[in-house]
Parts: C-alpha cells; structure tokens; sequence
C-alpha cells in the first residue's frame, strides 16, 4: 500500500507549529527590574524568555521567588550566567562559579534537558585558557548563547541600536529567521531600555502572535539544532485510520554532549502531512521515558487541502498519528442530571456541574463566544506552553490558572468520624443529619463488631455516595490488638473480614483504612494508648486491592509528602485534629485522659485576640480553617486536609457551629467538602485532565486518559450545552 494513495509527502516546518519566524528575548544579571517590571508584563500576555542568572550575587536573593517560583511557573527559562558574576582566578574557581550554577537550575526543572545557554558575563576575567572553558562547557552541557541586538536607550551605550525595537520582531518574521535580543535594566537600573518600549514590544508579539514563535532560547537552539541535522522524515504504515512517522537526525551534525540524541535535544519539530478530507481531530501518541506522550490536534486546511501539522520527538521511536473515531453516547444514566444525549440533542449544563468518564470526551458548547484565546489549553489545571511544552508549576497547581476547571482544583475538606459503633449510634445521627442539611459529605470510621444491624439500617438509609466508611478495625480493640505485633497474614485477614462484612451488608467496597486508639491491655488506663497498627499492617494496605487511602499515615510513609499519594500509589493522609472540641466537651472529661479540648486550647490559645469566642462556634471554627497552623511544616498549602471528629462529642448545641463552617466552604472559593474516595480518585487523575478552547465558542474535554468516573464542576455558563463522544477502540494504542 503505497503512502500516496492515503496522504501526502510530511513537510518539515522552520519554526514551530509553521510560525514564520523566531523570536528570543534574553535577560541578563538578575536584576531587579526584571523581576519587577519585565516578568510581570510577559507573564500577563503569555510571553516567555530567557533569564541569564547568577544565583550567589545580591542581586539574586531579593527575588528569588520570582526565580525559583514564578519563571518555572510561567514557562520563562533560566540560563548560566554564572554563580556570582566576577570571574574566576583559576580552574577550580571556574569548575565552582559554571557548575553550581547549572546544578542550581537543573534542581529547578527536573523535568527538562540539562542542556543550557551559557554567558560568562560581560567585563570579567578568566584565568584558564579557551580549551578548559570549552572542556566546563562540555561537562555541564552547555552552549554559547547566540545573541544579535543588544537593547538600551542609552546613546552613549555598546548597546545602544538606533530604531524601534518592534523592527527586530519585523525582521524576524520578514526575514524568516531567528532574531534574538539582549536586554539588561527594564525601565531602569544600567543599560536600560525603556518600561514604554518594551510594553510596546510585547504588545507587538501578542499582536503577531500568528506569525512568531516567541521561545526561549534553548528551545528555539534545540529546534534549530535538530532542523538542521535532519537525516529523514519517513512516514510508514499507512490505513485509513493513521499512520507513523519517524524524524532521524544525522549525529554528527549535532553536539550531543556523548549522550544519546533525544537526552538532551528533546524539542518536538513540527510536521505536516496531507491527509484524507474526511479528517477532523487526531491524536499524536509518542514514548516519551518510561510513559507515552499523548496529544491531541485539530487539522487545518493550507492550500485548499486539508493538513494534519504536529510536533515529532527527532530520534526517538515513531509517532503514532491518528484519526479519532467516535460514537455519539445517548445513554441518559451517563449524567444525572447535568448531561445526556437524549433524542439526538445535547442537554445544558446544570449549575456547572458534569459527569465525566474515561474513554470519552465532551463537547461543551457556550451560550455565547468568552474571551479565552481558541487554542488554549489546560492539562491537568496547567495551561500549556503553545502546541507542545506544558508550563512547570508547582505540585499544588495555582486553581487561578486553571481557566474553567477552577472548582475542581480547589482543597478538598474531609470529615473524619470516628468510631462508629451501636454505642455511638445517636451521636453520628446528629451530626450526619447537620452535615445533610447543610450539604456536606463525611467518611465515619466503623468498626463493625462493635455494631449490629441497628446500625446496618440506618446506614442503608443514607446516600452512600455522600457518606462513606472508612474500616477502622473489627472492634475497635475491645478484644486487645488486631494489628500491632501481629503476623502479616492475621493481620490481612483481620483487614479482609472488616472489608467483607460491609460489602456484604451495604454492596460498599471501603477504599480507607485507618488505626485505632486503643489501650495498650484491657486494664491500662489513663493515657496508656497506643495507635493499632505497625509497619507489617501498613504492607497489608498497601497490597490489599480494595485500599489507596492510609489514615494516620506514619511520616516514613508519606514520602512524597502528607495528603499526597506516595510512591507505592497509597493517598497517605495525617490526622488533623485540630476541629476537635465543642463548647460542652470541657465537661465531659475523662480522669486521666487529655481530651480534645486542652489539644486544641494548646494550638489556639485563649489569649489569642483574633480567636473569636467561644470555643467551637462557626466564626470559631471558620477561623482555625485558615489558621497557619493547617499548613505543614514545608509552608505549602494543603491540597486535602481531614477533621478528626468524635460526633458523640458534638451535642445538639454545638451543631450549629458544624453548620457554619459547611456553610463556609461550600460559599468559598478556595475548599470543598469531599470524601475520601472521590479525592483519591481526583488526586490520581487531575494531571490526565485536558481542556481545551476550540473555538470561540466551544471547549473539549478530553478524559480518555483518565481511572475513574469524576463529577466535575465547571466554571461555564448555566446555559452551556454538551455532547459527550466515546472513542472507538481503534483510535489509540497507548
């Protein structure tokens, strides 16, 4: 079969996604300007550039979140300019000043290429000859940092270029080339360019935007780098349906540093092909490490016909690129209520709200055109770096950024209940009924020896999708330790009854597991407790196949942070018991026991003058919500915080307060009420969700990559309309 007979010869594009030109702007000397006046006005219109530091000078500390946090975040690139900008005496001084430095930025984008622009810095002397610098150059795989205008208003200046700044972008796009420009002081500072000039530049870029790549340097090097070492473009096994295409470099046209090509030089080139007028969307699946990189495009017509354009890894194994095939889903239990396909007609979103499943996508059609740009893109509540690079943000993604998945990524607050049991039947009654009225959700700990089918029945009576269980042993250690020092296959077993009977009585499968408290022997007393669980009951969760979520979470466990999912898939969660203690809990003390109350008394104190009074109301319990205390000890915010809650505690005067603070987060924007399942489930999947603006007024959904089933708020007007597709099982091999 040949490959005419199904699409055109792959043309390779100059510049990415086929702009005309390329253009960089660099920064020099981490100045202050920079951070305060540059970054902020291409941050504002999605601009990128590139940011020569020195991370041991002055300068650099006064902003180093703007480094550090907000370049990465932003997608700008940090460049070598050097340690601290003064030289180097001899060889080792050289060895310290380049590769601290490189190593400093590398901490900061794990995820990208080591390879690196590098500038010496403008007035400084080294001591050591062009073939040592050029052997540092090779050991931090660093290039020298191709520059051709230099920007200043100064006259008097080096750097001065008589004209208007806009010319160089012209020229770069007339000129179909590559134009850099080298900038110092923005709006002051030394070799300033004007805060007017370089608005009016930036403006121009958004303008022409069409037309120009802006890039940072190593990407538009790289890319150009690869253009130029192209070996072949071939495109193999043509169907109907797709085909594969492959992009190979000639090596020796390349400095590869000794390492294998697509180590460092990992710019995806851009590559059109014609294909079959029946063409609409297709999907681009290439290895990427140890994972497959997945993108999704539009074709576009050029010529009169019709063209598929994507980006291709060079010398890495062929992308597979093709058509999507869908059904239309009429299945009304798809969505309830917010979206159905029902008649051939798709339904409206009902208050924001819709079903999501994997295997699909969802076309959400708007009332009328919003101003987001048609193209943009969220993966996971990132907004994407143009076709290919998605922008680096910190783990707890900024939910301001994440466009119309906003809802979705704010913090989800969990009720932890305690000990449910036949003791405690009326006390989870009350507050199960306040935290219903107020539409909430809670997870309530049960220990199912402890509980007879008093409990069973009022449990059936509830919206299991609501309120959930957590197993929290078999009887709570009434009968002494079912976990601590036990052997591994008892203490599976002792898991497994407590999983089987719930399924069995409810049709409920627990994804939580967390310790009891319980007495270290039947006649200790006091403070003589201990947590019923070791190291061997933390391996039974982890391969029991029903549980992902630790309660409790000992810190050894939590590796890659609390409220996180660790390495080995489990959500380890650590108890907050800081909601704990309501108005009359100070007199039910137990001789002996610290109860609640002196916990939290110790956390807020009394005298603390912004506490208001008393002791569990709503304004007093909104107020420990956003108290520095819920944040963990690294200072980042918490993505999932639980309350740890006894509810036979809470009598009937404190459900108010309980009410309140429901209230509150759901009338905020910054948490959610949710359970434990529903936020493993988000936390599994939020990094495979892509939204993308296709056209002025419509968006797709794509959640083909995801687990699990999520209901998802959307932050989209009421009158919104929406089809869901399903993919035809031949439209990916991923």
């Amino acid at each position: 079969m040949s490959v005419s007979s199904h699409y055109g010869e792959p043309e390779l594009m100059r510049f990415r996604n086929g702009k005309a030109g390329a253009f960089t702007m660099q920064f020099d000397d981490s100045m202050e300007t920079q951070a305060e006046i540059a970054i902020p006005i291409m941050d504002e219109r999605r601009l990128v550039g590139t940011f020569f530091i020195n991370p041991g000078h002055r300068r650099y500390g006064p902003h180093r979140d703007t480094w550090e946090v907000v370049c990465p975040r932003f997608g700008h690139e940090l460049a070598n300019h050097t340690m601290s900008h003064a030289g180097a005496a001899s060889y080792e001084e050289a060895e310290r000043e380049i590769g601290e430095c490189s190593r400093h930025i590398w901490r900061l984008y794990p995820d990208r290429s080591k390879l690196l622009p590098f500038a010496r810095g403008g007035g400084t002397t080294w001591s050591i000859s062009e073939e040592e610098m050029c052997e540092l150059m090779r050991r931090y795989y660093l290039f020298k940092r191709p520059s051709k205008y230099g920007i200043c208003d100064d006259p008097e200046s080096e750097y001065y270029h008589p004209g208007d700044i806009i010319e160089h972008a012209q020229e770069a796009i007339e000129g179909e080339s590559w134009v850099q420009v080298h900038f110092h002081g923005i709006g002051g500072e030394w070799i300033s360019c004007t805060k007017e000039a370089f608005l009016g530049l930036c403006d121009f870029l958004v303008a022409n935007q069409d037309k120009l790549w802006v890039a940072t340097e190593g990407d538009a090097w790289k890319y150009e780098q690869e253009y130029q070492a192209v070996s072949s473009v071939s495109l193999a096994d043509p169907t109907d349906d797709g085909f594969r295409l492959a992009i190979e470099c000639d090596e020796s046209k390349i400095q590869t540093f000794g390492l294998p090509l697509s180590e460092l030089y990992d710019e995806p080139l851009t590559v059109r092909v014609p294909v079959p007028g029946s063409w609409t969307r297709f999907v681009v699946v290439q290895a990427r490490g140890d994972r497959a990189d997945v993108r999704t495009y539009e074709t576009v017509t050029v010529g009169g016909r019709r063209v598929a354009q994507f980006g291709v890894r060079p010398g890495v194994v062929a992308a597979m690129v093709t058509t999507i095939g869908y059904r239309t889903v009429e299945d009304s239990r798809l969505s309830q209520p917010s979206v159905a396909f029902q008649g051939g007609r798709a339904q409206a979103l009902t208050h924001g709200w819709l079903d999501v499943k994997p295997g699909h996508h969802y076309e959400l059609t708007l009332p009328t055109s919003d101003a987001t740009p048609v193209g943009t893109r969220w993966e996971g509540g990132k907004r994407v770096r143009d076709a290919f690079q998605p922008v680096a943000q910190p783990d707890c993604v900024d939910k301001d950024e994440a466009g119309p998945l906003e809802p979705m990524f704010r913090r989800r607050f969990i009720f932890k209940l305690d000990d449910l049991s036949l003791y405690h039947i009326q006390g989870f009654q009350r507050f199960i009924d306040t935290v219903d009225t107020h539409g909430g959700k809670a997870d309530m700990g049960i220990s199912p020896g402890t509980c007879d089918e008093e409990v069973f029945d009022w449990l059936r009576s509830l919206d299991l999708s609501r309120f959930q269980l957590w197993n929290h042993t078999w009887d709570h250690g009434q009968a002494g330790p079912k976990h601590m020092g036990i052997p591994y296959d008892v203490q599976y077993q002792n898991v497994d009854a407590v999983q089987e009977i719930v399924e069995r009585e409810l049709g409920f499968t627990m994804v939580a597991w967390g310790y009891p408290g319980i007495r270290a022997y039947p006649e200790a007393a006091g403070d003589q407790w201990l947590e019923d669980g070791d190291f061997v009951t933390y391996l039974v969760i982890r391969n029991h196949l029903d549980l992902t979520v630790l309660l409790n979470a000992p810190r050894e466990l939590a590796d890659r942070g609390y409220n996180m999912i660790n390495s080995e898939g489990v959500l380890t969660l650590n108890d907050v018991n800081h909601f704990e203690g309501p108005p009359g809990l100070g007199i039910r003390g137990d001789p002996g026991k610290r109860h609640p109350v002196a916990w939290v008394e110790d956390l807020y104190p009394c005298e603390d003058p912004l506490r208001p009074p008393p002791l569990g109301n709503g304004d007093e319990l909104i107020w420990r919500l956003h108290h520095p205390s819920l944040r963990p000890s690294e200072g980042d915010a918490y993505d999932v915080l639980y309350a740890q809650i006894h509810p036979w505690f809470w009598q009937e005067q404190d459900q108010d307060g309980i009410g309140a603070l429901i209230d509150h987060i759901n009338g905020g924007g910054e948490w959610r009420c949710a359970t434990l399942a529903e936020s493993y489930h988000w936390l599994r999947d939020r990094d495979l969700v892509v939204l993308e603006k296709v056209t002025p007024d419509s968006y797709r959904l794509d959640a083909h990559r995801l687990h699990f089933r999520h209901r998802m708020e959307l932050k989209l007007p009421e009158r919104t309309t929406v089809k869901c597709r399903a993919y035809h099982s031949h439209s990916f091999d991923v």
